[in-house]
């Protein structure tokens, strides 16, 4: 992803060109509850790294290390959780397009 809208935007929610986004900045590992996409959505890290799983059952199924640049797909109805405790605890600035 370039250096665009995202990266200089604070954090808000936007549309451009008919397509929705959020940008989120928050401390690492400040460990959030398991969360629902409500639509199909894409996340991706501007700024920082967290960990990432997706959930099933309230149990981790896939944990990803989410780092800058990197992005991860959500579809409808999937649990997820993120910002889950690692050694590294700066903050985290990321993007959500709803798709």
């Amino acid at each position: 992803m370039d250096r665009s809208l995202p990266y200089q935007d604070e954090p808000g929610q936007y549309q451009v060109d008919g397509i929705s986004y959020e940008v989120l900045s928050y401390p690492g590992g400040s460990d959030s509850m398991i969360k629902r996409a409500d639509h199909t959505q894409l996340h991706c890290i501007l700024e920082g790294e967290e960990l990432f799983s997706l959930e099933e059952h309230e149990q981790p199924s896939v944990v990803i290390m989410a780092t800058e640049g990197r992005f991860i797909i959500l579809r409808e109805g999937e649990s997820y959780k993120n910002s889950m405790q690692m050694a590294n605890d700066r903050s985290v600035k990321k993007v959500i397009f709803s798709l």
